[in-house]
């Protein structure tokens, strides 16, 4: 069983002795602080000091994180993230000698600004403590940040991304925290922020969002318009009812089947096998160390050049209940495989589904299979995937019925996709291949 070392103390209490508080795994991918209490004699106090100093000084050279800015946004979920950092994140940090720098959220888009005018290089890293939706401004204030400090213009959509170095913990919060689940396997906030202190990372896919030749905002996790985003609208009307609100807007928006007009137009390139079998059967799940992710991270190092030039048009117009836009698998409490099984942290891949317009019993049996469930194959019912190489598709806009419901102009932004068609369910689900590099970016996530 392998634990980790976040300090050690000598015990003033019992002669002789030293303490030692260590992050262990417990029950699947949880993780406990407990206490370690060694004895010795009388006589050994020399010794258990000098035990004491090369112990924190083994420690001090690991890279862990030293000094943190933390946003907590006490409007999330059940609004008990105040309380939640207070009682159980708080402690461990100050055990692990960490310094903080707290700052409440007063109101929306107040992380952004903030990071957008301290000085980064004074923190180790950003810490937020909320849900999802504080997740992704913590994460524009961070990528627009390091883009105005490398001198990089972010309306330009073929710009490439400069990576930004500073990391992102996430502390669970919110009403679905689907970002701390699918890379923690877990919805605790004590397991991540052991994590925090103890300097773990992963690298996750950023998305950009481009609208009129304007950055509209850099996504995480998961995107969609139509239904989904539609209920997310909605549903801040019930905010005070927690994370309820979102079956009690679930129903009204289910109900109200809303359909919006519109194409989407990808390029295909020629060369190569354009249309090959695509099988998405899940035997490379994303999970701890995942090969798929590490060969993916070493690539896009690299700078990756597309030309547009020589390829075929590939256009979907119709009726369109629902365009999902997945980075990862989203699980949560709602959807323990997540709405995306088979997609990867940081693989360069983005997947989308488009669900044209249906009866309500097919739709609901596509919103069923999304709930939650342990196994799958991944795949959306009667769906049949080809695989396809496609560059860059210039945003263009279409027009839309409902236009006053939506959050976001409709624009086609999925480079590189893997395209299949569902005649059964009249879905298409399509696959992000080797994302251009201003859609991608590494090392974004909890420490």
């Amino acid at each position: 069983m392998s634990v980790s070392c976040l300090v050690a103390e000598s015990t003033p209490l019992q002669a002789g002795s030293l303490r030692l508080h260590v992050a262990k795994p417990a029950w699947r991918h949880s993780w406990t602080l407990q206490s370690l209490l060694l004895k010795g004699g009388p006589t050994d106090h020399n010794l258990v000091r000098e035990w004491v100093t090369v112990l924190q000084r083994l420690i001090a050279q690991l890279d862990r994180p030293r000094r943190l800015i933390v946003f907590i946004n006490p409007f999330g979920g059940r609004k008990k993230a105040p309380s939640i950092y207070l009682r159980k994140v708080a402690p461990i940090f100050k055990l692990a000698g960490i310094s903080t720098e707290v700052i409440q959220t007063r109101y929306s888009g107040h992380a952004k600004e903030k990071l957008l005018e301290v000085d980064l290089n004074d923190f180790d890293g950003v810490v937020c403590v909320g849900g999802d939706g504080m997740v992704n401004e913590v994460i524009n204030g961070v990528l627009v940040r390091a883009q105005v400090d490398a001198g990089i213009e972010a309306d330009d959509v073929r710009s490439r991304l400069h990576p930004a170095t500073m990391k992102v913990g996430v502390i669970p919060a919110g009403s679905t925290d689907a970002l701390v689940f699918t890379t923690t396997g877990e919805n605790s906030p004590v397991t991540s922020a052991l994590l925090i202190v103890m300097g773990a990372e992963v690298s996750v896919d950023v998305a950009s969002i481009h609208s009129q030749e304007k950055l509209v905002r850099y996504s995480l996790g998961f995107l969609s318009y139509g239904f989904f985003g539609d209920n997310i609208k909605s549903s801040e009307r019930y905010r005070w009812m927690g994370p309820l609100r979102y079956n009690m807007s679930g129903w009204q928006t289910f109900l109200k089947h809303k359909s919006y007009e519109g194409e989407v137009k990808v390029l295909v390139k020629k060369n190569g096998s354009v249309l090959t079998p695509y099988d998405p059967t899940g035997k490379d799940r994303c999970r701890a160390g995942c090969n798929v992710c590490y060969k993916t991270n070493s690539k896009l190092q690299q700078e990756i050049s597309e030309e547009l030039e020589n390829n075929d048009v590939v256009r979907v117009q119709g009726q369109f209940l629902s365009i999902s836009c997945a980075l990862m698998a989203n699980r949560c409490a709602r959807s323990s495989a997540g709405v995306a099984p088979t997609a990867h942290l940081g693989n360069g891949v983005m997947d989308v589904i488009l669900v044209t317009q249906c009866s309500r019993l097919n739709f609901l049996k596509f919103l069923l299979y999304c709930a939650p469930r342990q196994r799958g194959d991944g795949r959306h019912p009667g769906d049949s995937v080809l695989a396809a190489n496609l560059p860059q598709v210039p945003a263009r806009h279409r027009k839309v019925r409902n236009a006053k419901s939506l959050q976001v102009p409709f624009c086609p932004l999925f480079p590189n996709l893997i395209a299949g068609v569902c005649a059964q369910g009249r879905q298409l689900y399509t696959r992000q291949r080797q994302v251009h590099q201003h859609l991608a970016v590494r090392r974004r996530t909890s420490f």
